[in-house]
């Protein structure tokens, strides 16, 4: 039995993860409600409106004002008024009397021409500047404050035009992105800064780090949102139809709770259904959620001694007519979304979370109808205040931020298919799975992952034969510290699947424990099937959180095996998963590989090239409250020999060498019978046993 007098745990985890459902934020908690309509991806140009003057304010870190002023002109500062805006970012500073110009650049950043008009900023960073006759908005149009060895540059896309490091940081990515800023329609500028501006982000010292820090930050968001806008529009009538997605994810949690300060490890899964909706352009939208099944598990602890474990399963009711407007559709039948800025209160009326925009690319697969995506969530959650004195908390208190969450998020979607039966699943399967086990008293928690082979019968019986399975166990002790244990083969049994409807909805079920069922999906042809797996040892009624004695949350990806050896030499794929490391000392490390440049590719020689350039991570230090969300450009490059089974098993092995300490990766796996797909478990192993990983991986041709 649990014992909950050691810790005294709240009915909702303040800090809960969020998890994603496809291209968007779930309908998954009452306590995280989804707007009904969100603003695309990729918005329709409009017409440029004319104006004769612009105004803004100028804000800057506090370690550059001085760098930007214009020290012979502090006596002459604008005379006039305009009312304060705040600054987009906490802990900015006004810069006062610094010399503002109007200039046109090219798309390389470079002057074109003299400068347009002047004027100075007042002794509250505010300006106003009258623009010359023939110039109206434009993306290549912008104010510049020079300063020493920096420029601080807003593009003139609006009346307002605010210069900050934001408005500096957006224009540079253009730049970099080689984006065409002469024909950039300025509505689309106006909405990746203001999206941009939504973070919740605090001043650096000076220009550069601040520069870095948004890099961080917003970096991804902003990357894949000139990816959107760079994108050459393809037809949404190409990926509309209904769907099925499913994810799992991994994430960290702090809390900063007076009474209950935390820190936690998350893991969770979604599946469900919903309608790619086609606008009759590119754009689409996302639809008609329903039929839900959402696992959420999170343990924390505060002093290394007392861990608690929160759980939720739940089943979101059918949302038919609303309508989430997801993004846009490229020529490659790639989907870039964005979903904006939200904020939401919880049902007791005592926090409220802030989510800051999302934007990502669902990437069409080479199996019809298949998309993949490695994405991430992010939320803050702050104390709630009455602002009316009526008694009832009105509006969240920036000020009074009590938590935060973060997860990386695998994420399969399908389209439903027509006139499915069970006999479209009978055949032999390859699979991996990955997955988190929690135990609330012990403290101790379990990375596992799987590779196994199966078959499926033409009435749903499934026998699964050797299983080859690694398990990272971190058990902790007095100190706080861990050890870790692998775990070797096992026999995982048998169980029989079940169709939910005829669109390709499965039901999996255990015959050695016939009260879990496990939830997925399978595309048209039965080549690949998506099972989110979770249980618990107390399950919870789906009305909301319980303490319970264990958990296992986490997903299985399998695709039917060829009957021969599939033919890869030359073939490239996109490489996507997510990997987590736990070392000795109880550190934690996530890492997402998005596949947006990331490669495999089968040599005629018998290797294999694995090109991974950069990841997403999210960190914490040994028993530190805190983790560090952050992006790497550290690239692994390696051409191991691979070994290729008739029945399309899939295995290599690389590794490279600092110091006297050798990283090895053993990647093991399936290829689809179309040969279009592979599913892939990776295992790092350090060789001074300072650091375990497991994580789960797909290969897609292009």
């Amino acid at each position: 039995e649990v014992d909950d007098t050691a810790v005294t745990v709240p009915s909702e985890s303040p800090a809960s993860p969020q998890t994603t459902t496809g291209p968007s934020r779930p309908p998954a908690s009452e306590n995280t409600p989804v707007p009904a309509t969100a603003a695309p991806a990729g918005p329709s140009p409009t017409p440029t409106p004319t104006v004769s003057n612009i105004s803004g304010t100028a804000t800057a870190p506090s370690g550059q004002v001085a760098m930007f002023e214009n020290k012979s002109i502090m006596l002459a500062v604008a005379d006039f008024f305009i009312p304060p805006v705040s600054a987009v970012i906490t802990g900015l500073e006004p810069v006062k009397g610094a010399l503002v110009e109007l200039i046109e650049i090219d798309s390389a950043g470079n002057p074109v021409g003299p400068v347009l008009a002047t004027t100075t900023t007042s002794i509250t960073g505010e300006y106003n500047l009258a623009l010359p006759d023939g110039i109206n908005l434009a993306a290549n149009l912008v104010v510049r404050i020079s300063g020493t060895g920096v420029d601080m540059r807003a593009q003139v896309v609006q009346q307002t035009v605010n210069i900050s490091p934001i408005t500096e940081y957006v224009l540079r990515n253009f730049i970099e992105h080689g984006t065409d800023l002469a024909t950039l329609p300025i509505n689309m500028v106006v909405t990746l800064t203001g999206h941009a501006e939504e973070f919740d982000l605090a001043a650096a010292s000076d220009m550069s780090t601040m520069i870095a820090e948004l890099d961080t930050a917003v970096g991804s968001f902003v990357d894949d949102s000139i990816d959107a806008i760079s994108a050459t529009p393809g037809l949404a009538s190409n990926v509309a139809g209904k769907i099925h997605y499913g994810d799992v994810s991994m994430g960290l949690n702090t809390n900063i709770e007076t009474d209950w300060s935390s820190y936690e490890i998350s893991s969770g899964n979604s599946v469900g259904r919903a309608e790619i909706i086609d606008d009759g352009g590119n754009n689409m939208g996302l639809g008609n959620f329903n039929g839900e099944t959402y696992a959420n598990a999170n343990m924390g602890t505060a002093d290394n001694t007392n861990y608690w474990l929160w759980y939720k399963l739940s089943f979101s009711p059918s949302e038919d007519g609303q309508l989430h407007n997801a993004g846009i559709v490229d020529d490659n039948n790639n989907i870039h979304y964005t979903w904006p800025f939200e904020e939401s209160f919880w049902d007791d009326l005592t926090h409220g979370s802030r989510t800051p925009p999302t934007s990502g690319i669902l990437y069409s697969t080479a199996i019809p109808g298949t998309m993949v995506e490695v994405g991430g969530d992010d939320s803050i959650t702050y104390h709630l205040i009455d602002t009316n004195s009526d008694g009832i908390n009105d509006a969240i208190d920036p000020s009074d931020a009590t938590g935060r969450s973060s997860s990386i998020v695998l994420t399969l979607i399908s389209q439903q298919a027509t006139d499915f039966s069970l006999a479209t699943l009978s055949g032999n399967y390859g699979s991996v799975s990955l997955l988190d086990a929690f135990n609330g008293p012990s403290g101790v928690s379990a990375t596992y992952s799987g590779v196994v082979d199966l078959s499926i019968d033409g009435a749903g019986h499934v026998v699964n034969s050797a299983e080859n399975a690694v398990v990272i166990q971190r058990t902790p002790l007095g100190d706080g510290s861990v050890s870790l244990v692998e775990a070797a083969d096992s026999n995982p049994g048998t169980g029989t699947i079940t169709l939910d409807g005829i669109e390709g909805g499965l039901t999996y079920v255990e015959d050695s424990d016939p009260t879990q069922s496990y939830y997925g999906f399978s595309n048209s042809n039965g080549e690949l099937i998506f099972v989110g797996i979770t249980n618990s040892g107390t399950m919870p009624d789906g009305s909301g959180g319980t303490i319970v004695n264990s958990t296992l949350t986490g997903a299985s990806i399998g695709v039917r095996k060829p009957s021969s050896i599939p033919a890869l030499s030359g073939k490239t794929y996109r490489f996507l998963g997510i990997l987590k490391i736990v070392d000795a000392s109880g550190g934690t490390l996530i890492i997402r590989v998005r596949g947006d440049d990331d490669r495999l590719v089968f040599n005629s020689d018998n290797t294999v090239a694995l090109q991974i350039n950069g990841f997403d991570s999210l960190s914490r230090a040994p028993d530190a409250a805190d983790y560090i969300k952050e992006s790497s450009s550290e690239s692994l490059t390696a051409t191991p020999n691979f070994t290729l089974s008739t029945d399309g098993a899939l295995s290599f092995t690389e590794s490279d060498i600092s110091g006297s300490i050798t990283t090895t990766r053993e990647w093991r796996g399936y290829v689809s019978e179309s040969g279009n797909l592979a599913v892939l478990r990776v295992v790092e192993r350090k060789s001074d046993g300072s650091s375990f990983g497991e994580g789960i991986f797909i290969a897609s041709a292009m």
